[in-house]
């Protein structure tokens, strides 16, 4: 039991040591900027933009209503109760 190791006070974990982050290199910028363009354009999430929301108007208004995405016609007995 004496050959236990004293415990450090200072830091010498990689967190301390990170600065502030770089910014995004084009190719990130333009992955970035198609990806939420993909997430307006589906129209489930609203996005912000200065200060407003904005959602895409290409959702299409359900038809009926469903269950977790399925519609009713399409659900057994025990699912309908």
């Amino acid at each position: 039991m004496g050959n236990i190791a004293p415990v450090s006070t200072t830091s010498n974990s990689p967190s301390a040591s990170i600065s502030e982050p770089a910014p995004f290199r084009p190719d990130q910028k333009e992955y970035l900027q198609g990806f939420m363009a993909g997430v307006a354009a589906s129209g489930q999430f609203p996005i912000s933009g200065g200060g407003t929301s904005v959602v895409a108007s290409a959702a299409a208004p359900a038809a009926e209503p469903t269950v977790h995405g399925t519609p009713l016609a399409d659900l057994c007995k025990e699912e309908k109760w």
